[in-house]
């Protein structure tokens, strides 16, 4: 069978959003299928997607710049009034006529002048929803083309009921054939819950890129600048790559005087890593769809303090298994973390039930559902 994934993503070369569908078309690349992915182009491409072309995927990369020669060419086409070359993106579908398409959104705004010619093209497409985000909401040519394009779908996924019900609202249309389905982790399944750390003091890893707008970490100093807590032996590292905020977030961090109690990891790709140190997650995002990091944390023994956003109130049993700040604000996160404090020498027991309760709301093996949901589509 020809399968072709399309991804929306263009603000980065690769991101979370991506390892599901990417994943999944590695296995079905090794299953015998016939694999197109239609990516932005970026000069240093991600080493994933030059994984799967070596694998056997056909790579277009969308977008691409046209080298000297070609820009050569099209104005002395455009100077002897010649029509001009078709543009290899407008091609893409018509070449590879594959049987089915996998689109993914990285977030609900996105969009992209292709998706309507995928979807006058008559093949069948599904739907994968990485994230959405209730207060933002959509201009109207955008809101009826993507209303459109939901609307044709074989088949949606989301990452979250809470995610669909978002969509639900904006686009004013019920999502009849949908699945919730689940990113794959960098812990697995099987994994045991790893030797809780022995300090002192109480250290939290809040783990995300570092942006204010989705992740939230200003709310941390927000919260931590308060005299109750400048005097009590609580520590966060932060872990992630800048996307834009680290200079203000250590200017925040600085003007509250608050240096012993935050400190700067970067990027880290092993969980286990992080959490020999920690001894649970602290994420205060203002929206989500699947937090993986929630997850992995519970995974591997340790608590999650959280918003209440995306799966995470699903997956987290409030003062059992971790603790829900019911919005993301200074004094919703303030009464969870408080809370959480209070129960500071219960944190080791609470996340060995994580541990246990996670096995029985996550899959074993997210890429295997997946790509059998893709094939249940056209077989």
């Amino acid at each position: 069978m020809k399968i072709a994934f399309f991804s929306t993503m263009t603000a980065l070369p690769w991101g979370g959003s991506e390892v599901l569908w990417a994943e999944a078309a590695s296995q079905l690349i090794e299953k015998g299928h016939d694999i197109s992915i239609n990516f932005k182009f970026w000069e240093q491409p991600s080493a994933k997607l030059l994984e799967l072309q070596k694998q056997g995927a056909k790579l277009h990369l969308r977008e691409k710049p046209l080298s000297l020669e070609e820009h050569r060419k099209k104005n002395w086409r455009r100077r002897l009034r010649l029509p001009q070359m078709p543009n290899p993106d407008q091609l893409w579908l018509s070449q590879e006529k594959p049987d089915l398409l996998i689109v993914t959104f990285g977030h609900h705004l996105d969009w992209h002048p292709m998706l309507a010619q995928i979807q006058q093209s008559g093949i069948p497409y599904l739907i994968n929803l990485q994230v959405a985000e209730a207060t933002c909401h959509l201009e109207d040519r955008k809101w009826s083309n993507l209303r459109s394009f939901y609307a044709s779908a074989a088949k949606r996924f989301f990452l979250c009921e809470e995610n669909k019900r978002i969509m639900e609202g904006l686009l004013l249309q019920k999502m009849q054939s949908y699945r919730i389905v689940d990113n794959p982790t960098k812990v697995e399944f099987d994994q045991a819950p790893i030797e809780f750390p022995d300090t002192e003091d109480f250290r939290l890893a809040c783990i995300g890129r570092i942006q204010f707008a989705s992740k939230g970490q200003d709310l941390l100093v927000d919260v931590l600048k308060q005299p109750k807590w400048k005097n009590r032996n609580l520590h966060i590292t932060l872990y992630g790559e800048d996307q834009g905020n680290v200079e203000q977030l250590k200017a925040r961090i600085s003007a509250e005087g608050l240096e012993k109690h935050f400190s700067f990891a970067g990027y880290e790709n092993d969980p286990r890593k992080i959490y020999e140190k920690h001894a649970g997650l602290i994420l205060t995002s203002r929206f989500e769809g699947l937090p993986m990091v929630t997850v992995e944390a519970m995974r591997l023994g340790r608590i999650a303090i959280v918003t209440r956003c995306g799966r995470n109130g699903e997956l987290i049993d409030d003062g059992k298994t971790g603790f829900l700040a019911q919005i993301a604000t200074v004094s919703a996160v303030d009464n969870a973390l408080e809370k959480a404090w209070e129960q500071r020498n219960q944190w080791r027991t609470m996340g060995v039930e994580a541990h246990k309760r996670i096995r029985d709301r996550y899959s074993r093996s997210p890429i295997e559902d997946f790509v059998q949901s893709i094939l249940e589509t056209v077989n």
